[in-house]
C-alpha cells in the first residue's frame, strides 16, 4: 500500500505546520463512520472543540486522522486557516521514559510568532498562552500518538503528565472556534 508523501512547510504563508507527522497509509478501508465524525466535529451544525480517537497500537489512529486531514487540505476546506499537526509517540511510549511536551511548546509559540526569549517559565502558562494563539481564528490541530505523555495505568491513568498541555486542551475544550483532535492508546482524562 503507498504511503501519503511527508507534508512540507508552507514557507510561503506560514500556516500549515505538518511534517512532524508520521508516513501513513493512503488509503483508508471502512472508516466512513469515523470520517464523518471528523467532518461533523469540523464542519456541522454541531461543531466540536475536541475529539480524541483512542484504540490500541496499530489500529489505524495516525492514518485516519491523517488521510482526513490530506482530504480537507485537497478540498480547500483549511484555507486561510493554521493547521498545525504534531506527533509526541515517536518520544516513546515507555513507562520509563521521561517524555515532555516542551519540545512542542516552544516549536508551536515560535510557529505563532512569540519570541522563544520571552516565553513564560511556567508550563501551564505556555499551555494557556498558546490556547490563546488557537482560539484567535478558526484552525485545527491535531496531536497524534499522546500515550508518552499520560501517566500508565494506575491511580493517574489517562492523565497527562505534562502540565502545559494539560493546561492547552482544558482551555481548548471550553472554548476554541476550530478543532484539536487527539490520538492516543489511552483516553485522556483530563
Amino acid at each position: 500500500m503507498p504511503l501519503l508523501p511527508l507534508p512540507v512547510f508552507d514557507e510561503k504563508n506560514r500556516l500549515h505546520f505538518l511534517s512532524k507527522l508520521p508516513n501513513s497509509a493512503s488509503h483508508i478501508f471502512g472508516r466512513e463512520k469515523e470520517f464523518a465524525l471528523l467532518d461533523q466535529a469540523w464542519g456541522g451544525e454541531k461543531r466540536q472543540h475536541l475529539v480524541q480517537f483512542i484504540a490500541w497500537g496499530g489500529a489505524g489512529k495516525t492514518g485516519l486522522v491523517t488521510r482526513w486531514l490530506y482530504d480537507q487540505l485537497a478540498k480547500g476546506s483549511f484555507e486561510g486557516m493554521p493547521v498545525y499537526a504534531w506527533s509526541f509517540y515517536s518520544q516513546g511510549a515507555g513507562d520509563q521514559r521521561q517524555s515532555t511536551a516542551e519540545p512542542f511548546l516552544v516549536h508551536i509559540l515560535k510557529w505563532f510568532g512569540e519570541d522563544e526569549t520571552k516565553l513564560p517559565i511556567s508550563q501551564h502558562d505556555r499551555g494557556v498562552l498558546l490556547a490563546k494563539h488557537v482560539r484567535r481564528q478558526r484552525s485545527l490541530l491535531l496531536l497524534d500518538g499522546m500515550e508518552p505523555l499520560q501517566f500508565p495505568p494506575g491511580e493517574q491513568h489517562g492523565q497527562l503528565k505534562d502540565l502545559g498541555l494539560r493546561a492547552l486542551l482544558r482551555e481548548l475544550a471550553s472554548e476554541n472556534p476550530g478543532l484539536c483532535i487527539l490520538t492516543s492508546r489511552i483516553e485522556v482524562k483530563d
